[in-house]
């Protein structure tokens, strides 16, 4: 049964002028989502879910406001019209309204199709924008690989042209220094790039780990030594504390860029006389804990171990704390991050000693 002809059986004319009222506002809510969405579309902007439905709440409002005033006023008029007989005129006011209701039932149909159909057109656009973006990531990172890939030829000649260079009588002292600075650069930024790599094909699933037994605190210690000179130069210091000499599974080059990137975020984050707190605890499951007063800014705190995630960093690309979850997790372990006003910010990284990680 349609609208029309579940209006057509009220037999009073005025509980219909009523009722259509009723149909007439819905009828607004649903004009009102299919104007904002064809805007959304037309427009290109993205349209909330409560945005939406705060259209149809609306519309929903305004018609349960309505209907409590139509049960009022049909009851009115039913008592009024047990005392009356049905006129020509109201038979003629009967037939014109059964014609308005139908022409009004099916407009409002006509535009509920419409704003079906604009719906399914938004969501495809939505869609095709998502892959869009899916594959310029994909593209970027391919590219960025192959660019890793180039930059290893040359810096090969850096690093060995130096040794050739050194074996001459006729250099100064100078000269030699400024020739083993460029070496010791070279392999730093070989060192870089192949870390990089090692990065993209664990991202990737596709890097067999080979793991060996880590001394952690001699490690934690390579770390602040490496890091003593940024620290002194914001004034903020380091202390190491350790129950125990703990030991781990994994690979020594990538465990130690884990601690060496969150120290050096807990340093970086730090102001002017604050302290950083590296505390190493546990045997069974070895746990390292870094604390500093500094909170994480809110706006990247649900995200923080996401790529590109950083804010309020000068220089900052948001990958360093993305990479240590990442070696963590390829090497079966955990990392997490709690942070307050009160007790400032600490990272956990909790390892593994199963020679099978």
């Amino acid at each position: 049964m349609t609208l029309a002809h579940w209006l057509y059986w009220i037999p009073n004319p005025f509980q219909k002028v009523v009722a259509l009222f009723c149909i007439i506002t819905l009828g607004a809510a649903i004009l009102l989502l299919h104007y904002l969405i064809g805007l959304s579309y037309e427009f290109h902007i993205f349209l909330s879910i409560p945005v939406l439905l705060s259209s149809w709440f609306l519309g929903l409002t305004v018609g349960i406001a309505v209907a409590v005033l139509t049960v009022t006023a049909w009851l009115q008029i039913d008592w009024i019209l047990d005392h009356e007989t049905e006129t020509h005129a109201a038979l003629v006011f009967n037939s014109i309204m059964r014609l308005i209701i139908s022409l009004i039932g099916a407009y409002i149909f006509s535009k509920l199709r419409e704003t079906l159909e604009s719906l399914s057109k938004h969501n495809n656009y939505l869609y095709n924008e998502q892959a869009l973006v899916k594959e310029n990531i994909r593209l970027r990172e391919d590219a960025e690989h192959i660019t890793r890939h180039n930059l290893k030829s040359p810096l090969n000649f850096i690093i060995g042209a130096p040794d050739i260079l050194l074996e001459s009588d006729n250099l100064t002292q100078e000269q030699r220094t400024l020739i083993q600075q460029i070496q010791k650069t070279g392999y730093r930024m070989i060192n870089e790039i192949n870390h990089s790599l090692i990065l993209y094909r664990i991202e990737k699933g596709l890097y067999t780990l080979n793991p060996v037994l880590i001394q952690l605190y001699p490690m934690l210690q390579r770390v602040k030594e490496e890091l003593t000179p940024l620290a002194k130069q914001m004034g903020v210091g380091i202390e190491i504390h350790y129950h125990s000499n703990t030991v781990a599974m994994g690979e020594e080059m990538l465990i130690f860029s884990v601690f060496n990137n969150l120290i050096k975020n807990a340093v970086e984050a730090s102001a002017n006389g604050d302290r950083v707190t590296v505390t190493l605890t546990g045997e069974a499951s070895p746990q390292v804990t870094i604390h500093n007063p500094a909170v994480v800014a809110e706006s990247v705190r649900a995200r923080f171990f996401d790529k590109l995630a950083t804010a309020n960093k000068p220089g900052g690309t948001g990958l360093g704390t993305y990479a240590a979850q990442l070696i963590v997790h390829a090497h079966g372990g955990e990392v997490a991050m709690i942070t307050s006003e009160q007790e400032g910010t600490l990272v956990t990284i909790t390892l593994t000693q199963n020679a099978s990680c």
